[in-house]
């Protein structure tokens, strides 16, 4: 078996692979597989790439409370045999920031940045301020989207 050096990040992977296994970047032009020429960090052009999603997950933690508020109120208003407690809504954050998250990969991987080897998507549902600097690291931004997040949250601490 004879070995290859990926062109985007310069790993050896196997003549027969058919994307390599750090970046994710198709291998083999003669299998059945997407021809999308990814961009590396240095050839990214932030202009093109919309932020939108970046902030409205960095805005998550207060957009949150009042979503969690919101339910908590509209839960007891009709069900008065029952009632709710407002941490019982914790979940809200969970599907904001997911639901953000992958709106956001899904607009990087349109923009035809690789997201494969960050793990974005993980760190999207685990743990959002990592996804935020990670996100900001693979673009060759500032880490505004991840300090924000940081403010959102101690400010929603005291909603």
């Amino acid at each position: 078996m004879a070995l290859k050096y990926c062109p985007e990040c310069g790993s050896q992977v196997s003549e027969f692979a058919i994307q390599c296994i750090k970046c994710g970047y198709p291998i083999n032009s003669n299998n059945n597989i997407s021809k999308t020429s990814y961009l590396s960090n240095d050839k990214i052009n932030n202009s093109e790439v919309s932020n939108v999603y970046a902030w409205i997950i960095a805005f998550t933690p207060i957009i949150g409370t009042f979503v969690q508020g919101f339910m908590f109120g509209f839960m007891n208003s009709f069900n008065s045999n029952h009632y709710y407690n407002f941490d019982s809504f914790w979940w809200v954050y969970i599907v904001l920031n997911s639901i953000f998250c992958v709106v956001d990969i899904q607009n990087l991987q349109k923009n035809n940045i690789n997201t494969k080897g960050k793990y974005l998507s993980l760190w999207g549902f685990f743990f959002v301020p990592v996804y935020l600097f990670k996100r900001a690291e693979l673009l060759n931004q500032n880490q505004t989207y991840f300090w924000i997040w940081i403010l959102a949250f101690l400010i929603s601490l005291f909603i």
